[in-house]
């Protein structure tokens, strides 16, 4: 786990991406700090956008938050597309507003469905 987490601080960006995926992929909480840095500060596009599929698969709590973050904010709008389908996982209804929002206000037509199949999945 910890060679996966230095691989996610450095390295070539399609490394770090694979990282991001396999930590996701392993259940294991102690990736949410390092996935969350990655999320928030990644030069990367596709590194954010597998850092919030991850947070997305640990369905912890404390992602909840720099998800909402990243699916506001994101220059990128896959990365808060990602973000917004990360946060249907989850399930947490404290997401509910910021997803309505996205819904809305995005201007990506696929922000928007995420934003949608998000919310359509916490009514499951």
């Amino acid at each position: 786990m910890k060679a996966l987490m230095k691989i996610l601080s450095g390295g070539p960006w399609e490394s770090r991406a694979d990282a991001a995926t396999w930590l996701g992929d392993s259940r294991d909480l102690s990736a949410i700090a390092p996935l969350t840095t990655a999320l928030q500060e990644d030069e990367s596009e596709k590194v954010r956008e597998k850092a919030a599929v991850a947070l997305g698969k640990l369905t912890h709590l404390s992602a909840i938050k720099p998800l909402i973050g990243a699916m506001q904010n994101d220059e990128s709008w896959g990365v808060r597309s990602q973000a917004a389908i990360a946060l249907g996982l989850i399930q947490d209804v404290s997401a509910v507003p910021a997803l309505r929002e996205s819904l809305r206000k995005d201007k990506k037509e696929a922000v928007q469905n995420s934003a949608e199949q998000a919310l359509n999945e916490m009514r499951r």
